[in-house]
C-alpha cells in the first residue's frame, strides 16, 4: 500500500496547512497534498500540483484579498456564488455561507433548493479534486517495497511485527 497524505483545510486553517506542509520532511512533502476550502492563501512556494482548492468569488477570502497578508488564488474561482452574497460590502449578506458545511454538508438544505444544489456541486467537485490530488506515484522507495513483500497475506502481523491478539500489543 502506498503511503499518501492529504491535508484538508478551511478558511484561515489553510495558513496552518501551508505551514505544516512546509515543515514536513522532504520525503513526506513528496507524498502529501492539500485540499483547501475557501483559502486565505495561495500557497506561495508550494508546487501547484501539491494543492487544489474550492473557492467562491463572493466568499470572504475573495472579498478580503486586497488586505495585507491575504493571498487568495487570483481570479481562480471554481464554484458559483452563494445566494445572498451579492451585496458589495466588507461583510457579505449571508456570512454563514463561508461555513465549511456550505461546501460539504449535502443534507442541510431542502432538496432541490438553490443552496442544496450549490452544496452538492461543491461536494462533487471536492470528491473529484481529492481523486486528482491523490492520483500520483507516492515515491515509495524500493527498500520499503522489499521489506513489505510477502506480508500482504499475513493476518498475524502488522508491518512485519507479530501481534499478540490477547491484548493487541506488538511483540518484538
Amino acid at each position: 500500500m502506498e503511503d499518501k497524505f492529504l491535508i484538508v483545510a478551511h478558511s484561515q486553517g489553510n495558513f496552518f496547512a501551508e505551514d505544516i506542509f512546509n515543515q514536513l520532511p522532504e520525503d513526506i512533502q513528496q507524498r502529501t497534498r492539500i485540499l483547501a476550502f475557501s483559502p486565505f492563501t495561495n500557497f506561495q512556494g508550494i508546487s501547484s500540483d501539491k494543492y487544489d482548492y474550492l473557492l467562491r468569488e463572493d466568499d470572504f477570502p475573495s472579498r478580503l484579498k486586497n488586505l495585507p497578508a491575504i493571498a487568495v488564488p487570483e481570479d481562480q474561482h471554481n464554484l458559483p456564488s452563494w445566494p445572498g452574497n451579492f451585496i458589495q460590502s466588507f461583510f457579505p449578506g449571508d456570512r454563514d455561507s463561508h461555513k465549511i458545511e456550505n461546501y460539504l454538508d449535502i443534507n442541510q438544505y431542502p432538496q432541490g433548493s438553490q443552496e442544496d444544489l450549490l452544496v452538492e456541486e461543491s461536494f462533487e467537485q471536492a470528491k473529484v479534486k481529492i481523486q486528482e490530488l491523490m492520483n500520483f506515484d507516492s515515491g515509495i522507495n524500493q527498500q520499503e517495497q522489499t521489506i513489505n513483500q510477502g506480508l500482504e497475506n499475513s493476518s498475524d502481523s502488522f508491518f512485519g511485527l507479530p501481534i499478540n491478539n490477547d491484548n493487541d500489543i506488538f511483540q518484538v
